[in-house]
């Protein structure tokens, strides 16, 4: 369990109260001897309607299981934790199935934090229950899903069930649903590559068929994001032709993403080949019209072809878009150098420079243009 999730669960003992025996008093629940020395702890809901001051006779046995299922689920160091299983197992050995019920019954009716902490203490008295385990993990899951808490709240829920589900395969690694639910985790997170191979781990272990059908078009679109991602990152490495190779493939199943026709014009226009470059960037406008590194990569290639004004006019978009944009500046400017406007030229070089003086190409321009005159 991790420290946020600890610290979470410890906010909850003010849901308990303890009663305390009497000095040299003692009370027996099947043999097992509780004194003066060993509080015993009651929900503050079983204290409703008792009087100011309470008692052992003023509460039922079923008052202190639920406590004491209560603060051990709650706090794995409490002091009488030891103490407590021996009276739970001593009032009943199976009593971890009463837990394990009343947690799925909670968890049913929207109470998921004690259905976790009954599912809690439920392992501490069996260990190593599949049932157990799997819900622990499937409803922190649903937890870290749930509008009713914060973000910061859903995140530790988020790394505790992902943390219980690699557990959980490792003790039960023939249990298909715990490699579903972990492929879940790591998609989000985008290890796109485990989060297959636990899918493809799953259909193995014979998963339902409803479950399958939806996994395999899943790993199909996943197989599709890792392509993707070693070819982005072959052209973003200088690698366009090795890029292209990764990227092109995709296009007729995926010509909606348009960070994939991004990237493929991206090489193109690495090879030099402005032509394909444009009518790649050109879908992308139409599908994204608000990306602005598009407009700025469309005049780029306009300018490597010299269309001058067809390349301001795309470097004036994406500057209505990004006015502090020290590259668009410069690019406007090395247009207008290219057209002899030179004084304009001079301006928004200059401006680049003020923007970003670090700038290798900014500097050069800069330099070139003052040496002109």
């Amino acid at each position: 369990m991790s420290k946020e999730f600890e610290k979470f669960l410890l906010k909850k003992t003010n849901e308990v109260v303890f009663i305390e025996l009497k000095e040299n008093k003692t009370v027996e629940f099947n043999g097992v001897v509780i004194d003066s020395k060993t509080p015993l702890p009651v929900l503050l809901t079983n204290i409703v309607g008792k009087v100011n001051e309470v008692s052992i006779s003023d509460f039922k046995t079923n008052d202190f299981i639920d406590g004491m299922a209560y603060i051990i689920g709650i706090d794995n160091e409490f002091i009488h934790k030891s103490k407590y299983i021996d009276l739970l197992l001593a009032i009943d050995k199976e009593i971890w199935k009463k837990f394990l019920s009343k947690s799925l019954f909670l968890a049913n009716n929207g109470n998921k934090i004690d259905a976790i902490i009954y599912l809690r203490v439920a392992n501490v008295l069996k260990k190593g229950n599949i049932d157990i385990l799997y819900n622990y993990s499937r409803i922190l899951e649903e937890m870290s899903n749930d509008s009713s808490f914060d973000d910061n709240e859903k995140n530790i829920f988020l790394d505790e069930s992902f943390n219980s589900f690699k557990e959980f395969i490792n003790e039960f690694p023939d249990y298909p649903f715990g490699y579903y639910h972990l492929g879940f985790h790591y998609y989000n997170k985008k290890n796109y590559a485990i989060a297959s191979e636990m899918w493809k781990k799953s259909i193995t272990l014979n998963i339902n068929e409803d479950k399958r059908d939806e996994l395999i078009e899943r790993i199909n679109d996943i197989d599709a994001k890792v392509k993707y991602e070693e070819g982005y990152n072959l052209v973003i490495n200088g690698m366009h032709e090795e890029g292209l190779v990764k990227l092109l493939p995709l296009e007729n199943d995926y010509s909606d993403w348009w960070n994939l026709m991004f990237f493929i014009g991206l090489a193109y226009r690495g090879l030099e080949n402005y032509s394909k470059a444009l009518k790649y960037y050109f879908k992308v406008l139409d599908l994204n019209t608000g990306s602005i590194e598009t407009y700025n990569e469309v005049g780029l290639c306009l300018m490597a072809e010299e269309k001058y004004l067809e390349a301001e006019k795309y470097f004036k978009e994406a500057q209505k878009m990004h006015i502090d944009s020290s590259d668009i500046w410069c690019n406007l400017g090395i247009v207008y150098f290219k057209q002899n406007k030179l004084d304009l030229a001079k301006e928004y070089i200059n401006k680049a420079f003020e923007l970003n003086p670090d700038d290798e190409v900014t500097l050069a321009w800069k330099s070139h243009i003052e040496s002109m005159n």
